[in-house]
């Protein structure tokens, strides 16, 4: 069971990457001024997680997430298909109900849970979204990921 510290933690990751991604939305969608779609973002879900499945079925922007506590951003990609095929060419299940990158026996940290963020019909702005997530985000100075 998490302390309330750690759910205080874990509500807060999800609710800057949330404003991150709609962040990048927003800018890209100014730029081009006539787009008024307004994604849906799934928040932070366990890969193992069944509320995951529809999110995955649509195009947009994804991030790998390893563990808790500190929820580092392992991986931003992005689909103008369906989610799920790139997500899982990168990711595979273990037999202990873990995931672990495809092409390593073992993961450090492993990915863990992941965010989307979805679009119905703005699919040819995915790539100019996911590399204004990159940009939102940063990076530090080992290349990782940061908020």
């Amino acid at each position: 069971m998490k302390s309330d510290s750690q759910t205080h933690y874990f509500s807060e990751r999800e609710r800057l990457l949330g404003n991150c991604l709609k962040n990048s939305w927003r800018e890209l969608a100014f730029a081009l001024a006539g787009n008024e779609e307004q994604p849906e973002f799934s928040g932070i879900i366990s890969l193992a997680d069944p509320k995951l499945l529809p999110f995955l079925e649509k195009p947009g922007v994804f991030l790998i997430i390893g563990p808790e506590p500190s929820l580092p951003i392992l991986h931003v990609g992005a689909s103008q298909g369906p989610i799920s095929g790139s997500l899982w060419a990168r990711l595979e299940q273990t037999p202990g109900e873990g995931f672990v990158w495809r092409w390593e026996e073992l993961s450090d940290p492993p990915p863990t849970f992941a965010a989307c963020l979805t679009f119905e019909r703005g699919w040819g702005l995915i790539l100019s979204m996911k590399t204004l997530v990159v940009q939102q985000l940063g990076r530090d100075s080992e290349g990782q990921f940061f908020l």
